[in-house]
């Protein structure tokens, strides 16, 4: 069976890593890299291509998206 490739997204340090020693304990989950605010998300999933991003702020996530577009630096081709 194939592991699930996921990117975690926290911008408290605590919990991410939590989630990710949490999450080492299942085979079949691959965390292939962790983001800290929006703008490390949208690189990080560019760069890793990850199956599932487990994100656990969508605040963040949005004002981060609303910001780079504000700033003319949206990322083509990914849907938020």
């Amino acid at each position: 069976m194939q592991r699930v490739r996921l990117l975690i997204s926290e911008d408290h340090n605590l919990v991410r890593h939590g989630l990710i020693n949490m999450l080492e304990e299942y085979p079949d989950i691959y965390v292939v890299a962790e983001a800290d605010d929006g703008q490390s998300l949208v690189d990080k999933f560019i760069e890793f291509k990850p199956d599932i991003v487990l994100t656990m702020d969508e605040r963040q996530c949005i004002l981060d998206y609303y910001e780079n577009e504000r700033n003319g630096s949206r990322k083509k081709n990914l849907r938020y």
